[in-house]
Order: C-alpha cells, then sequence, then structure tokens
C-alpha cells in the first residue's frame, strides 16, 4: 500500500484488505476457541493428577510437557489480544484521515 501514489487508490486497497482480515478472522475464531477449551480443560486435569498421585518427581515429570503446552498456549492468547486490542484502533484512524 506505501507504494500507491493516489490516495483514492490506497483507501480502497485498505477497505479491501480490512475485508480480507475480518473474513480471515472469522475463518480462524473456532480454532482459538477450541483451543481455550483445551486450555480450560487441562488446567483442572493437571490439579486433579497431581493431588491424586502426590507431589513426587515422577508425576512433575510427567506433567511437565501439558504444563509446558498450557503456558504457551495462554501466552499465545495474551499476545493475541495484545494484537487485537492495537488493531481496534487502526480502522478508526484511517477512516478519520481527510484528503481534500
Amino acid at each position: 500500500m506505501t507504494d500507491i501514489p493516489d490516495i483514492f487508490q490506497a483507501m480502497d486497497e485498505w477497505n479491501v484488505m480490512q475485508a480480507v482480515m475480518l473474513k480471515a478472522s472469522g475463518s480462524i475464531e473456532w480454532s482459538f476457541v477450541s483451543l481455550l477449551v483445551a486450555i480450560s480443560l487441562a488446567v483442572p486435569l493437571v490439579i486433579a493428577d497431581v493431588m491424586s498421585l502426590g507431589f513426587r518427581l515422577a508425576v512433575w515429570a510427567s506433567l511437565a510437557p501439558i504444563v509446558l503446552l498450557t503456558v504457551l498456549l495462554v501466552r499465545v492468547f495474551f499476545v493475541a489480544a495484545g494484537i487485537s486490542d492495537k488493531c481496534t484502533r487502526v480502522p478508526a484512524l484511517a477512516n478519520s484521515l481527510s484528503f481534500g
């Protein structure tokens, strides 16, 4: 978009890009929902395993991959939320620009 000298053509390109991003976000929405459900189910299961099997090192070693995966998925959600927060302000900025 930066190499387009005509501002009206640039605004058309911006609107197309917004429409594509809206469609793409709607397409991947359910994958994020399923990951959130997986996290919501994994945490109580890990707690139940630790409570039933005790606090031995072997228990923690067997649960380490699940705990690591859960922590990484939570981080992905926080990063995605930060990006979504920034992206909600961009359309208002671009649409508020006046060229004439």
